[in-house]
């Protein structure tokens, strides 16, 4: 047993892990993956696998801290030379940030770091990430330090009031992906002048009940910048997606998809202050160059994407399903999207939609891949 290099514990009823684990000098990976009454965690062990090079315990009832207690303490983790590959959880998230900037995670190949409940159904194979769920992040005391190898976060079931205020020293990270889920008391992501998250790449929101905007006045010029990818998901009080000042600063974005917003009646809202009026809303243009897949799924309120014309050169797919009252695309015979492989929909929506001009629904005609759906009438 002492040559032994892999053992794996995980998914069965261990309640406490033997001592005698710390004879096996040649372990070199433990695994204790929903080890959901793993109780005990004895001091001492991980310091002599001095050959230990990888650690998971995803939902695992063992959680990690700095308080002494029965059992080991974060410590030894953070003293190990050889961990390259971990997986824990922390038991609060105070002891989580005492050692977010720590230099050891810099050493490390990949990291997947929980602080409180844990959401994530698999580890994370593919990136080094921190969830952080079931907490209460309003207060100025709360504003999140992260390891700055960190690639994705994920913040669910959490009270949260402004995703800026909570993220707004991660500025020096590696986050590139990040999904807010579940969260109570939000009602947007920022406030005007607010850079929100300027390094990061994709952006999920998902079931935030109380979200009204995104952006509450007029967005930071740095706010979301190198956004390449949106989704927005169950989002009952967003009656729009995205105001049009912020989608136009929005230069890498190349997917956009919003499903289930019951209240949603536009993905791009317009604002006073943007100039826009009733009487040239119709001659508006966005510039979307990177734009190339856009889905839109069971908005039962929505009447318009935008009241003017997209420019989307790079566009390659759109997917609008259980969307009754859209009436009209914003795309005209000037403007066609030329990339265009694809428009997949229900065929009764298809054709009760409106035109600008015989060779703009000839365009969009020839791409088209319809199906029977229910019937809105």
């Amino acid at each position: 047993m002492c040559s032994l290099r892999v053992l794996n514990l995980s998914f069965t009823h261990i309640k406490s892990l033997p001592n005698s684990v710390s004879n096996l000098k040649n372990l070199h990976a433990l695994h204790l993956n929903n080890t959901k009454e793993l109780r005990v965690f004895p001091a001492g062990i991980i310091p002599r696998l001095s050959h230990l090079e990888e650690l998971t315990m995803h939902r695992s009832s063992w959680k990690w801290s700095s308080n002494k207690g029965e059992g080991a303490g974060i410590e030894e983790i953070m003293n190990s030379t050889r961990l390259a590959i971990l997986n824990i959880q922390f038991k609060e998230l105070s002891d989580f940030l005492q050692h977010a900037k720590s230099n050891k995670w810099q050493t490390m190949k990949r990291f997947c770091l929980a602080v409180g409940r844990s959401v994530l159904l698999a580890p994370m194979a593919e990136c080094s990430c921190v969830e952080i769920g079931g907490y209460d992040l309003i207060g100025e005391e709360n504003q999140l330090l992260l390891p700055d190898t960190t690639q994705r976060l994920v913040i669910s079931d959490c009270q949260i009031s402004s995703l800026w205020h909570f993220t707004r020293l991660l500025h020096k990270s590696e986050l590139y992906r990040c999904k807010i889920d579940d969260c109570k008391n939000m009602e947007y992501l920022m406030a005007e002048e607010e850079p929100l998250l300027p390094e990061i790449k994709e952006l999920e929101i998902i079931d935030i009940p109380e979200l009204l905007v995104l952006c509450k006045g007029i967005p930071s010029p740095d706010a979301l910048k190198s956004l390449e990818s949106l989704h927005v998901g169950y989002c009952g009080e967003l009656k729009y997606l995205l105001p049009a000042r912020l989608l136009q600063q929005l230069r890498c974005l190349k997917s956009i998809s919003v499903e289930g917003c019951g209240q949603m009646e536009e993905i791009v809202g317009e604002e006073e202050e943007m100039g826009i009026t009733s009487e040239d809303d119709n001659n508006a243009m966005l510039i979307l160059s990177q734009l190339q897949s856009l889905y839109i799924d069971y908005l039962p309120e929505l009447k318009g994407i935008f009241s003017g014309v997209f420019i989307c050169n790079a566009l390659e797919t759109i997917t609008i399903d259980s969307c009754p009252e859209l009436k009209k695309l914003p795309f005209s015979v000037d403007n066609l999207p030329c990339a265009l492989k694809e428009i997949i929909g229900e065929e009764e929506w298809w054709d009760a939609l409106e035109w600008d001009h015989p060779r703009t629904k000839a365009h969009f005609d020839y791409r088209a891949e319809l199906w029977y759906g229910i019937c809105w009438s």
